[in-house]
């Protein structure tokens, strides 16, 4: 179902809009206002809007219906019956005109800059072969990603796909960070796959794998809200990050690394996410957290034996742990990574991000429960704060005694 607004200013210059904005939303009545208006602010005022209702019972179809009736540029859509989240962004995309030449996507609870679209357009026009633009967002109060030459604003798909998996630079923010090529958009139907975990990650690189090229505008453009209850919030206390970098290595290293670049590469990732899983299971991570990442390793076609993978990592840890001590005495580090937090805090602030309490107490200290090796906690002043912070000493298998030893004279030199 669709209506659309009769009267206020209308992008027609003769020919179809040039690009379709689109916004999927659902009970983000809070937020939506803020949203439509940065899109009406653009500079570039080529565009049709497509807002699309999934059945909000929170006041925000009507506030997409009083937007409609004054802008001409704005039509609302409804899905026939409710969908999920991914399945309603499909149906708003394939909302779009026909005669379109981009299509952006905006999330509801996300705001755009005014020369977003200006900016993006001017950089595909100028490369009739790119198939994907980005640019800078604010994440929050941080600015992403970080590490990208100001020289990169044309790739190949190859190259943009390397600097992801290879570099380490996420190019392509959230769907609110990216524009496409609007007959990309038409000729991929689910346009974002369903069932997935990081389907808008998995289009971008699907889109760079068919030759598509890729632009980067090095300006902030857009605006991702990370402290409402998104599925960004929801997937951040399960290092859902951590998954999508393994997965994406997983998933397209062969297609756009080397043998000799993917091996090594693949092997410290995995590592690194094996040691992350050891961790959770030492601190009885809760049975969500395992659904979320079993689900997201069935998406390219691996799966986690917690009881056999739990051992098999804790030699892994073990052997890493044995490799540091090489050589010396102790392991000397913060007991806790964080100042101690307020008593019954669920979530701790580290830089922008706030993650799990108790898995942020326990992250210095349950490695050596898991792997055998002694450890002392002796405390060492205060922070600024005043809150007490503790040292913590870490010695050899079967050596406890020589580790007090250490531990008594670092007491005495921290009297």
């Amino acid at each position: 179902m669709t209506s659309a607004g009769t009267t206020g200013p209308s992008a027609a210059t003769g020919v179809g809009p040039r690009v379709s904005v689109v916004t999927p939303f659902y009970n983000t009545a809070p937020y939506l206002a803020e949203c439509i208006e940065s899109v009406l602010a653009q500079s570039h005022g080529d565009f049709e809007y497509v807002l699309v209702d999934n059945h909000s019972d929170d006041g925000g179809g009507e506030i997409a219906a009083r937007y409609a009736a004054r802008d001409g540029r704005i039509r609302v859509a409804r899905p026939p019956q409710f969908l999920g989240q991914v399945p309603n962004y499909n149906f708003a995309l394939g909302q779009i005109s026909a005669d379109t030449r981009y299509v952006k996507m905006v999330q509801a609870d996300d705001t755009v800059f005014p020369r977003c679209l200006a900016e993006m357009v001017a950089l595909a026009e100028a490369h009739p072969t790119i198939g994907v633009v980005s640019a800078y967002r604010m994440f929050g109060p941080e600015v992403q990603p970080n590490g990208l030459s100001h020289t990169r604003t044309f790739m190949t798909g190859r190259e943009a796909g390397r600097v992801v998996l290879k570099d380490g630079i996420y190019l392509f923010g959230s769907p609110t960070t990216v524009m496409f090529r609007a007959d990309l958009v038409r000729g991929r139907v689910p346009f974002y796959a369903e069932g997935r975990l990081f389907e808008d990650a998995e289009v971008c690189f699907d889109l760079l794998a068919e030759q598509h090229d890729f632009g980067f505008v090095h300006q902030v453009l857009t605006f991702t809200r990370t402290e409402n209850d998104s599925l960004w919030s929801g997937m951040r206390a399960y290092n859902g990050w951590l998954l999508a970098r393994r997965n994406q290595l997983a998933q397209y290293g062969r297609r756009f690394l080397t043998a000799e670049e993917l091996e090594p590469l693949w092997r410290a990732r995995e590592r690194h996410y094996r040691q992350f899983l050891a961790e959770a299971w030492l601190s009885r991570a809760e049975e969500g957290f395992w659904k979320f990442h079993e689900k997201g390793l069935a998406t390219v076609g691996d799966a986690i034996d917690r009881g056999a993978r739990a051992l098999d990592d804790r030699e892994v840890l073990r052997a890493d742990v044995d490799a540091a001590l090489a050589g010396c005495d102790a392991l000397v580090l913060p007991t806790m990574p964080i100042p101690a937090p307020r008593l019954g805090a669920d979530l701790v602030r580290v830089g922008a991000t706030e993650l799990p309490t108790r898995a942020m107490m326990l992250r210095n200290t349950q490695l050596f429960n898991m792997t055998g090796h002694p450890a002392i906690s002796l405390p060492c002043g205060v922070t600024r704060d005043g809150l007490p912070c503790g040292l913590q000493f870490v010695g050899t298998r079967g050596q406890t005694g020589d580790l007090v030893r250490v531990a008594l004279a670092c007491e005495a030199l921290l009297a």
